[in-house]
């Protein structure tokens, strides 16, 4: 009966921890979420004590956000790679469960960074306020539309779908809302929007 049990907690230390597993109730930042750009949602229904953002940046912004996660959790920055889960002074790529234990006593990050939609696709899920109000301060700027999917015609272009609805509604959708009337303005009058094309975000948005 011991034997089972001993096998059971090594076989339980070892397998691949859930999203929850690495962030602690008493470490959920009571102020993570506001409505300022890279919107931050809280996944505490959901049991994760943790804010989920997902948002496209360019090479220079994603350059930006390792430094500020070198900084911030007092890690490499060369040592980041593409995903993984950074805490205080580490960095695990492959987590398994026993790391998931000890990472949530910590503040920590779960990351992936991929290249998408004519930019980096950044995937953050964290539980540390000072993380979040620092990226919320970096004045991150979605791409346009018409950067993204150029082959798109906004006037003859029916309902949304594909790539192109999971862009709008997870990544440009967000970022659009979080603009005053005024900012969405000048936004457009910056990027050379074409009546069409302030017609089609008028309409879908």
């Amino acid at each position: 009966m011991k034997t089972n049990w001993i096998e059971h907690m090594k076989n339980l230390l070892v397998k691949k921890p859930e999203v929850k597993d690495f962030f602690s109730k008493d470490k959920f930042p009571l102020n993570l979420v506001d409505g300022s750009y890279p919107i931050f949602i809280s996944l505490k229904d959901r049991g994760i004590y943790a804010a989920h953002s997902i948002f496209i940046c360019s090479d220079d912004e994603l350059h930006a956000i390792k430094e500020h996660l070198s900084n911030i959790f007092n890690v490499n920055k060369d040592t980041i790679g593409n995903e993984g889960v950074i805490y205080d002074s580490g960095i695990v790529h492959h987590p398994l469960f026993r790391d998931a234990i000890e990472i949530q006593k910590t503040y920590s990050l779960i990351y992936t960074f991929t290249k998408s939609f004519k930019g980096n696709l950044i995937d953050l899920v964290t539980n540390s306020s000072f993380f979040v109000e620092t990226i919320k301060s970096a004045g991150i700027k979605e791409p346009v539309p018409w950067d993204v999917f150029p082959e798109l015609e906004p006037d003859t272009f029916g309902s949304l779908q594909g790539e192109l609805e999971f862009w709008w509604e997870s990544i440009w959708s967000p970022f659009w809302h979080s603009l005053s009337p005024d900012e969405r303005n000048d936004f457009l009058v910056k990027n050379n929007a074409t009546p069409q094309w302030r017609e089609f975000i008028e309409f879908h948005c």
